[in-house]
């Protein structure tokens, strides 16, 4: 079975989207990968390793983070030898539409899927719940404590420890990746910002997912759109409501 190394130093959500590309081209040539990164991206070990086409996750010693201009800089990963091929899927220019079709171009797929993901079939609340990340703190922090406060189901945070927003939410944010994905697979919705726990939730297409900006600091055309998928400029908590089909 070919070998392969595939190349992406961050940031994490930029990362994740490499997923489509990788399980494509390992799926078509039967092959396995390795995937490296950046140590920014370590989050994402537990998830990448857990998906039947990928063996390690690996952080080159010598590789060292320039900037974040335009995802993580230099795109360019060192990959020791010994591997039937290699793929750098790092941003050389800004990207111009959604970041898995950018990255499945790059390497010369035109149309590669949206994310999906293997994950371990695991239970953590018998009723119907909402997922939240709140990337506290943010510009949103009223909008998503009000909506917590008139959702009429459970809702639940996700992501970093240290940003958990303080309501009455049930804080998970204790979980890592892979099993934030498993969390969300039995979510009934996604609220959160245009960030990495927003391309997890894009791994499930049936469920409504809501991102909210400002409309003035987000390239929009980096994010998926389907019928699911809703990103409300400054939205009330009752906007959220209604677009998730909870009012």
């Amino acid at each position: 079975m070919p070998k392969y190394a595939f190349a992406h130093p961050g940031k994490i959500g930029d990362a994740l989207f490499t997923l489509p590309t990788i399980k494509y081209i390992c799926e078509r040539d039967e092959a396995m990968a390795d995937f490296y990164t950046s140590n920014y991206c370590l989050p994402i070990t537990s998830l990448f390793e857990y998906q039947a086409f990928i063996e390690k996750v690996i952080v080159p010693e010598e590789y060292v983070i320039r900037d974040m201009s335009c995802g993580i800089q230099p795109w360019e990963m060192p990959i020791p030898p010994g591997y039937d091929a290699t793929f750098q899927l790092g941003f050389r220019t800004t990207p111009d539409c959604a970041l898995h079709t950018w990255i499945g171009r790059s390497v010369g797929i035109p149309d590669v899927p949206p994310p999906s993901y293997q994950y371990p079939d695991m239970t953590f609340f018998e009723e119907p719940y909402i997922v939240i990340s709140a990337r506290n703190p943010t510009t949103f922090n009223d909008t998503i404590k009000g909506f917590i406060d008139i959702c009429p189901i459970k809702t639940i945070q996700i992501g970093c420890p240290h940003e958990y927003l303080e309501s009455k939410s049930v804080n998970m944010c204790h979980l890592n990746m892979l099993e934030t994905v498993s969390l969300m697979s039995k979510s009934v919705g996604f609220v959160g910002l245009p960030f990495s726990q927003l391309v997890l939730a894009n791994g499930f297409p049936h469920i409504p997912k809501l991102a909210m900006h400002t409309g003035q600091h987000w390239n929009t055309s980096h994010l998926i759109y389907g019928p699911n998928n809703h990103y409300p400029v400054l939205p009330s908590p009752e906007e959220v409501l209604r677009l998730l089909n909870l009012s």
